[in-house]
């Protein structure tokens, strides 16, 4: 029997056959364990009944296999329906003999999709008689499925340290783009404090495992007031 191997969390399909090679009609119960670890996973039995040279093709479906690793597996006949710690071993009829790494089970692997995109054009003007900060960034989506953007806009006096801030922020904004759609997305900060500031504009990967990932950023020296 080939080993099959499946992914954490799927289920797998336990096939047998059975042929009654005897003179006289008979019916048994058919139970099967998977065993992994010292642990034992009992399946629910299912009830048969076969006349001579009848045979029957049955299968068990297991639950959601979760511990990774290799499964053995027994099936055997029983002329009473197996309830463990209570069936005596007497009321088994047959044993098929044990099968072992009959399941591979391997971690589940989760993949980042590939991001595509094209940041157009970016600018940050400041516009004194309206008192703010305008950052502006044209994203295209150029993959070939919706995905979900996030744009960030800050600045800070400290523009000779501009990652230590402190800042000043506008609250991001999540863009959904199909693919091919390009969208328009206009920010804006209100200083409170004249001088020289260091603004940039970033554009994340709103959906990334483990949370958001810089995708790519913008600097901009910008005098206020």
């Amino acid at each position: 029997m080939a080993t099959k191997t499946l992914f954490a969390g799927e289920s797998a399909q336990i096939s047998y056959i059975i042929a009654n090679q005897g003179n006289a009609s008979g019916s048994c119960w058919v139970g099967s364990t998977l065993s992994i670890n010292g642990n034992e996973i009992d399946l629910e039995p299912q009830y048969i009944s076969l006349n001579p040279d009848e045979s029957i093709q049955g299968r068990f479906s297991t639950p959601a296999l979760t511990m990774t690793g290799n499964y053995s597996v027994i099936c055997a006949l029983w002329k009473t329906k197996p309830i463990k710690g209570i069936t005596p071993a007497s009321d088994r009829i047959l044993d098929s003999g044990w099968i072992g790494n009959a399941i591979q089970v391997i971690p589940q692997v989760i993949s980042e999709p590939k991001v595509r995109f094209v940041v157009g054009t970016t600018s940050v003007r400041y516009y004194p008689s309206h008192g703010y900060v305008e950052g502006v960034a044209r994203i295209k989506n150029t993959g070939d499925v919706a995905y979900t953007f996030q744009v960030g806009f800050s600045g800070t006096l400290n523009i000779n340290d501009p990652w230590s801030g402190p800042f000043i922020h506008a609250t991001a904004q999540d863009i959904t783009l199909s693919p091919g759609q390009e969208q328009r997305v206009i920010m804006r900060i209100y200083p409170t404090q004249g001088g020289k500031y260091k603004f940039t504009m970033a554009v994340w990967d709103a959906r990334a495992i483990g949370g958001p990932k810089e995708l790519d950023r913008f600097w901009y020296d910008v005098n206020v007031g």
